[in-house]
């Protein structure tokens, strides 16, 4: 049974003891990432690349460090995420992005990445999602606000050079709605992600409704929205 993506981030020898402590079974989905995250998958798309039952399943991050450091940082992304909090962040344009401005509202927040061919793939009915919900936007307001959080960006270490690129990868993928780029203070108010793609949903009281690490659909966000429990 294939439970998840893993992007393994260093390749080096320090990886194999830390590896061999998962179950085989369950670490079926390991893969080299130089194939699939050298200059954000210019050999997009990558579902060719893949099978139907790795690209449904949720990505985890594995970084290799020596000794016990690697293992806790390990067993930690297994054990989940923290409580959510009021968030205050900024997306790529500038414009601030902050629960307690969004009160009336639904509020979905979705966390993502470039290397996690799952993400990709729900990215279009997210962005469709976020067009039918709100119809008459111009004359009766935003209903609901959808915003995209993209996770472990940075590859390359030049901040702007890799925010352009993930902005551009975005743009090619569908994700038409606000962008935000990850950073640490964001686990402030999200907490650890213990998978990705992780989707959070905020009721118009600013209080979470639902939460899904997964794929999600135009058709069950809507069902959120609507008040169906889940």
């Amino acid at each position: 049974m294939v439970i998840a993506m893993i992007k393994v981030v260093d390749t080096q020898a320090t990886m194999k003891p830390l590896l061999s402590l998962f179950n085989p079974k369950l670490l079926t989905a390991f893969y080299d990432v130089s194939k699939f995250n050298r200059d954000f998958h210019q050999s997009f798309p990558i579902e060719n690349q893949m099978s139907p039952e790795l690209i449904n399943k949720p990505c985890i991050q594995l970084r290799s460090l020596p000794g016990m450091a690697a293992t806790i940082l390990s067993i930690a992304l297994f054990i989940g995420a923290g409580t959510a909090q009021a968030f205050q962040l900024t997306d790529t344009t500038g414009q601030p992005q902050r629960l307690a401005d969004l009160k009336g509202k639904w509020v979905v927040v979705n966390f993502w990445a470039t290397w996690c061919p799952p993400c990709i793939k729900e990215i279009p009915d997210i962005a469709a999602f976020a067009i039918s919900a709100n119809p008459n936007i111009a004359t009766q307001g935003e209903k609901v606000r959808v915003l995209g959080i993209a996770l472990d960006w940075d590859e390359t270490g030049n901040a702007n050079v890799d925010a352009l690129k993930v902005k551009a990868f975005a743009k090619k993928i569908g994700h038409t709605y606000p962008l935000v780029l990850g950073t640490d203070v964001n686990e402030k108010f999200f907490g650890k992600m213990k998978g990705m793609p992780t989707t959070i949903v905020y009721n118009p009281a600013g209080k979470i409704a639902y939460q899904k690490t997964g794929v999600v659909t135009q058709e069950l966000l809507a069902r959120v929205i609507a008040g169906e429990k889940m």
